[in-house]
């Protein structure tokens, strides 16, 4: 049948997205060229058949052998025996290209799931690629934050011996915070959103806005590599 048709198994799509595009639409092509050629021999084996059973018909009649029922339907033994050996004898074939519905598998640890049915090789050498490269950027980006973070835990002499990465950048954001608030004065002024109170202002450390309308809460949010800031929040 067609070559290579185990690609479509999830068992096989590492193999699969290590080929390069242009195998993967060659491979395609020769399904195509292969399915045409299932036409047509499909097409030879209908009329083949065909040929047969107006054979055997014609034979039947000639003998006087009756060809129906009282329901008017062929009898059964012409139509498993006899009938039946003539379509196993001129054979069909599917001509459908093959592809693969709803499933799901792994790609280098990845889990891929398919969401679409039918998806054919090349549509799903292209979806598996797109994600499996998002994924090894994300990687790349984390790595590059965590040496980031890593030379900052260094530069604060963090002990970082039995740390895990995420620990390493809490600690590091922890301390950057605390250095972050000892610059804010209390009772510095900060800017509101206008929807928090029409005074639009607060102070610093303070339980209320400017005018005491609203209390406010607040945090220190953000990240060693975007910067700190100050969220307000009335309630």
């Amino acid at each position: 049948m067609y070559r290579d048709h185990d690609l479509l198994h999830s068992s096989k799509w590492e193999k699969l997205i290590e080929m390069d595009s242009e195998e993967i639409q060659k491979l395609h092509n020769e399904w195509v060229a292969e399915s045409l050629k299932y036409e047509e021999k499909n097409q030879a084996a209908k009329l083949n058949r065909e040929i047969a059973k107006k054979e055997v018909i014609d034979l039947f009649k000639k003998l006087g052998v009756p060809l129906y029922t009282a329901r008017n339907e062929t009898p059964a033994w012409i139509t498993n025996n006899i009938f039946g050996a003539i379509n196993r004898k001129y054979q069909t074939y599917s001509t459908n290209i093959p592809s693969i519905g709803l499933c799901e598998g792994y790609v280098h640890g990845v889990k891929i799931r398919v969401d679409r049915s039918p998806m054919y090789l090349m549509e799903l050498y292209l979806y598996i690629k797109n994600i499996i490269d998002n994924v090894n950027k994300n990687r790349k980006e984390i790595d590059h934050k965590f040496r980031l973070y890593f030379l900052k835990a260094t530069e604060l002499k963090i002990d970082t011996a039995n740390l895990s990465n995420p620990e390493i950048m809490d600690k590091v954001d922890d301390l950057l915070k605390e250095e972050f608030l000892s610059n804010i004065k209390e009772g510095d002024p900060y800017d509101l959103d206008d929807n928090h109170c029409e005074c639009e202002l607060w102070n610093f450390k303070s339980h209320r806005c400017s005018c005491g309308n609203r209390r406010i809460d607040w945090c220190v949010e953000g990240d060693f590599i975007n910067g700190y800031f100050i969220r307000t929040e009335p309630y």
